[in-house]
């Protein structure tokens, strides 16, 4: 199995390292024939959210984009290769930035030939957007659940204390380590008292038949 996930990052995250090879191959001094198809592209772009957000764009050089581009689909995809959080991160902000500007099918009319072909691939880049978001979102809720697993290793399914509210006679209590006290509480471990104050979250559980507070 963990062959197979190696083998499916190496095979999406080609699709993006071949990309910034060749671009990197093209670049020379002028940044290639890149920056003849970006830079018109990217200046209809500023244009638009200029005009939109009714704030001024400085000037950008096409040809310091296109290293940008270079950077996140290199640096991302061999990061994404090993499973990296930043590789996939990198991967998500070209995406985000570059899609938009690239495959700008809002620029034509329904009846172009031109909308149809830039539509259908810029629905294509925001399905790679999908993946490397559920991606982050999966090794996210995987390392959620080793740490869970971890702490559970060490914490008895219930623990029994001698429990004393202000003014109130002791009472045996058997508390599971994901419940919490609802007030502050003199709490008898084994002998040991310590006081424990109310929170939101789990505030204490049994290691070792100690009482972490």
């Amino acid at each position: 199995m963990g062959f197979i996930l190696f083998a499916g990052r190496l095979l999406f995250a080609s699709l993006f390292i071949l990309s910034a090879y060749q671009l990197y191959h093209e670049y020379g001094t002028d940044g290639g024939p890149a920056v003849k198809v970006l830079e018109p592209k990217l200046d209809v772009f500023t244009k638009l959210i200029a005009s939109k957000a009714g704030i001024q764009i400085p000037e950008i050089d096409t040809k310091h984009v296109v290293a940008a581009v270079i950077v996140l689909k290199g640096f991302g995809g061999v990061g994404f290769i090993f499973g990296s959080y930043a590789g996939a991160i990198l991967l998500v902000l070209h995406q985000l930035v570059f899609t938009p500007i690239l495959y700008d099918f809002y620029n034509y009319d329904v009846e172009d030939a031109e909308f149809g072909q830039l539509f259908t691939k810029f629905t294509q880049n925001m399905a790679l957007l999908g993946a490397l978001l559920y991606f982050i979102g999966m090794k996210h809720s995987i390392s959620l659940r080793q740490q869970r697993k971890k702490i559970g290793l060490l914490i008895p399914q219930s623990c029994a204390y001698t429990i004393q509210k202000p003014n109130t006679p002791r009472r045996r209590l058997h508390l599971r380590p994901h419940q919490t006290p609802t007030s502050p509480l003199r709490l008898k471990n084994w002998g040991e008292e310590k006081k424990c104050h109310y929170f939101h979250t789990p505030s204490f559980c049994c290691r070792d038949r100690f009482l972490l507070c």
